[in-house]
């Protein structure tokens, strides 16, 4: 049994009353997922897939509303934008929005941890690119494209679109980067 179905079943054993919310995967964290920097010319990946990166301020915002208009209890939901991008869009929205002139290629995944993890200005090692690769894996076998409608409904509105989230976050900040650089701070 996965991991977290074992912890909703405790959950539910255990009569407590719960919600469990899943997140579709922060679009504030896309520099992470690319291992882009604001001086990455050249982002190389093992795959591309499409994800669903949600905006955690809507997140956030939504998350609220459920507290209060309730209706989730003992219940498993999900939260994403109602759409997916792919790295390759990302790099396109990255360079749209900043002008500048960042490529995308592929290699295996042997060559993209053992050279992310040489290259990598934050000081990442080679486990932290493996378990990347594993998501770029799982991306490009649908794993992290799953969207739902739930957060739409919650917000009245349709949550923003991957591509805006992360074109909204580099035009506030040119230069967006999320915990890159953990391992040299």
């Amino acid at each position: 049994m996965p991991h977290s179905q074992c912890l909703i079943t405790c959950l539910y054993r255990s009569g407590l009353t719960f919600t469990c919310i899943r997140e579709g995967i922060y679009a504030e964290g896309f520099p992470l997922f690319l291992n882009w920097y604001p001086k990455t010319a050249d982002v190389i990946l093992p795959e591309d897939g499409e994800i669903a990166f949600t905006s955690r301020v809507e997140l956030a915002e939504c998350t609220a509303h459920m507290m209060i208009r309730g209706g989730f209890k003992n219940k498993t939901v999900l939260l994403t934008a109602g759409e997916t991008i792919t790295a390759k869009e990302l790099v396109s929205v990255i360079n749209e929005t900043t002008g500048r002139r960042v490529e995308i290629r592929f290699v295996s995944p042997e060559e993209f941890v053992r050279e992310s993890a040489l290259h990598d200005e934050g000081g990442k090692t080679e486990v932290f690119f493996e378990v990347l690769a594993s998501l770029w894996k799982a991306a490009a076998h649908g794993e992290l494209r799953v969207t739902d409608g739930l957060m739409r409904e919650i917000l009245g509105r349709d949550p923003m679109t991957p591509r805006d989230a992360v074109r909204q976050l580099l035009v506030e900040d040119k230069d967006h980067t999320w915990h890159q650089k953990y391992a040299l701070r």
